[in-house]
């Protein structure tokens, strides 16, 4: 299937990453795509997800997306911080992402726009810097994901 694929191109078949995400599996082993990290991992296009609404866990859930679960696992127990870096946007950080879970991850929400954007693995002395750079959020983001497979 794999050198169909790339002699036939990719359109209409199993992209190779998917193909050797299946093939780890063990004979009586299945390899379920049933949370957001391994649809975006896979490159697998969700539909039908509905409009996000950017609650304080919400918002955490999109840090440990993002993140690709590199989190600990009380990542969004943890007290956050929120401020006001704008007339209508607000920066909420959590820590406890990527390595080690020593990272902290910022999101802006725009209460004019209802629109979220994330800058996702940031080292304390960057939470307050004006130029760090924020990458917008999609509603996907905002879907539960558990942080085990």
């Amino acid at each position: 299937m794999m050198k169909l694929g790339a002699e036939m191109g990719a359109d209409g078949f199993i992209p190779e990453r998917v193909m050797l995400k299946l093939l780890a599996a063990g004979p009586r082993d299945l390899y379920i795509v049933d949370d957001v990290i391994k649809a975006r991992e896979l490159g697998i296009e969700l539909t039908g997800v509905p409009k996000a609404t950017w609650t304080t866990a919400a918002l955490c859930n999109a840090c440990v997306v993002r993140n690709e679960r590199r989190a600990r696992t009380d990542a969004c127990e943890q007290p956050f911080a929120s401020a006001m870096v704008a007339k209508d946007v607000v920066q909420t950080t959590f820590f406890g992402f990527a390595g080690e879970g020593s990272y902290y991850c910022s999101v802006r929400l725009s209460k004019k726009t209802g629109k979220a954007s994330i800058a996702a693995t940031i080292i304390e002395d960057e939470i307050s810097r004006k130029d760090l750079e924020f990458t917008p959020l999609d509603d996907e983001d905002a879907l539960p994901v558990g942080l085990n497979d």
